[in-house]
């Protein structure tokens, strides 16, 4: 059980730790916000770029097809056509941000992925932006520092428990001098 606002007052003096503040602002000392995510794949296959590679190499490379896998850390590009099959991680907590842009009235391009032929493609672009921000948000940066915030909450928590139980059960802590060299008079 966590420690009372009036304990942690007690242990460390007024306003050190604020539980309240903390919870304000969302922290979370047991992570049971975290979100999880299910796997989701997008073809963001971009077909101007596909023809290309089709005509350029006789129809040789055939067809390349582009699929974008939002994994639950990571997004997973997959390239695949008759020359080539790769595929390129990027971790979510390590993309500086998720940008939509139009290139002219009607192309759409998120992080530099068209889908598509280019134009008209807003709706899938929308979908696949949205999608990726939520979970650059919920597993990136910003979930690492609510992260290690949470992790601070319990550290204080676990410590004013400590402290409390230690005076409860009349245990000086730190040892005093004398305490230490008896324990310790060998080495």
């Amino acid at each position: 059980e966590a420690p009372t606002q009036e304990a942690m007052d007690s242990m460390y003096g007024a306003g050190k730790v604020d539980l309240a503040a903390m919870k304000n602002q969302g922290v979370n000392p047991f992570l049971s916000s975290l979100q999880t995510f299910e796997r989701k794949e997008f073809d963001v296959t971009n077909h101007m770029e596909a023809c290309m590679m089709c005509l350029l190499t006789a129809g040789l490379a055939g067809c390349t097809k582009t699929t974008a896998v939002l994994e639950e850390n990571s997004l997973v590009i997959k390239e695949k056509n008759r020359f080539d099959d790769e595929e390129a991680f990027l971790p979510y907590a390590e993309m500086d941000s998720v940008e939509i842009q139009r290139n002219c009235c009607c192309c759409f391009e998120v992080n530099e992925i068209s889908p598509g032929f280019g134009c008209f493609n807003g709706a899938i672009v929308q979908e696949f932006g949205a999608e990726l921000q939520k979970r650059k948000v919920q597993r990136g940066n910003i979930a690492q520092i609510k992260q290690l915030e949470s992790m601070v909450a319990t550290a204080a928590e676990i410590n004013c428990q400590m402290d409390l139980l230690l005076k409860h059960e009349g245990v000086a802590y730190p040892p005093s001098q004398e305490e230490l060299k008896e324990v310790y008079k060998n080495g």
